[in-house]
């Protein structure tokens, strides 16, 4: 018999959780495995469990609720980590609060990983609703990289992904908690496994819904979440050995060259690539104020 732990990360966001309980009702369960899910609430103040005591009777596999203390997305991975070896299941599978499952999402991304021999990291496909009206320049900056099932992949994300326990033990490896309010953890926990012989396939049939709301659908939150992405690249870049000064200097250059681009670009009324330039603006920005200290907070 396989056991899978499903792994849900959240912090004060009910609406989000309470939308991906109801999609884990319809949820088919892969033949001899017994399923787990565990909800790591970063909130001191256990915010989640209310949602958790909800749902969970109408759910078709037992749920677990910890409050994990420690304040950061890595801290709560790691706890996530910690609770399945505590229960000893043999995968780990990770997605997000904002996210609804599809029916068959768990058997295609177990399948998947078997048919691989059962010790790659699987990776699935996060398909993003926008709102109808979304601008279409906008729309363009959440279309990700066309992929196909089978794609052989150097990193990922812990947004829809199954990890076999035994690699995790093999290595030892933990999510970095270094800076716990950044973001990025995920790519430099997947590319250490990646460096360390452990295969990471693509499943595009292992596939999430993220339903993306109206007020993310914006420039001004692109260009937050970008500035965000700047200060996680600095940490990242400064974590391969480039010096501060090197990185500061490069992003320096880069913040007048892409604003006057962008600017230009808009003048003339080419808005899509005017926006592209200036989310570059945005993360180099963000790059400076990450060398000089400046934190995010990742939720």
């Amino acid at each position: 018999m396989i056991s899978v732990a499903l792994c849900l990360c959240t912090c004060q966001r009910p609406q989000f959780l309470e939308d991906c309980f109801r999609s884990l009702q319809e949820l088919k369960l892969p033949e001899k495995t017994t399923v787990q899910l565990i909800v790591v609430d970063n909130d001191e103040a256990g915010s989640a469990q209310p949602v958790v005591d909800q749902w969970a009777p109408l759910l078709p596999f037992p749920v677990t609720c910890v409050i994990e203390p420690k304040r950061g997305i890595p801290c709560a991975r790691n706890r996530a980590i910690r609770e399945t070896k505590r229960i000893g299941a043999d995968y780990l599978v990770f997605f997000d609060d904002d996210e609804q499952v599809t029916a068959d999402w768990l058997n295609q991304l177990l399948g998947y990983c078997l048919d691989k021999g059962g010790a790659a990291v699987i990776s699935g496909f996060v398909h993003q609703q926008l709102p109808a009206d979304t601008h279409q320049a906008i729309m363009a900056q959440f279309q990700k990289k066309i992929m196909q099932t089978g794609d052989r992949l150097t990193s990922c994300a812990t947004d829809n992904v199954l990890i076999p326990m035994s690699v995790i033990e093999a290595h030892d490896l933990w999510f970095d908690e270094q800076y716990p309010l950044a973001g990025g953890t995920d790519t430099i926990f997947f590319t250490s496994l990646h460096k360390r012989g452990v295969e990471i396939y693509k499943c595009m049939e292992a596939e999430l819904v993220e339903s993306i709301p109206a007020e993310r659908a914006t420039v001004a939150w692109l260009s937050k979440r970008k500035f965000r992405v700047g200060v996680t690249d600095a940490w990242r870049k400064q974590q391969r050995g480039r010096t501060r000064f090197s990185i500061v200097v490069s992003a320096v250059l880069q913040i007048p060259l892409n604003g006057i681009r962008a600017a230009l670009l808009l003048l003339v009324g080419k808005f899509e690539r005017s926006l592209h330039w200036w989310l570059r603006t945005c993360r180099a920005v963000g790059v400076a104020a990450g060398v000089l200290g400046f934190q995010v907070n990742s939720y």
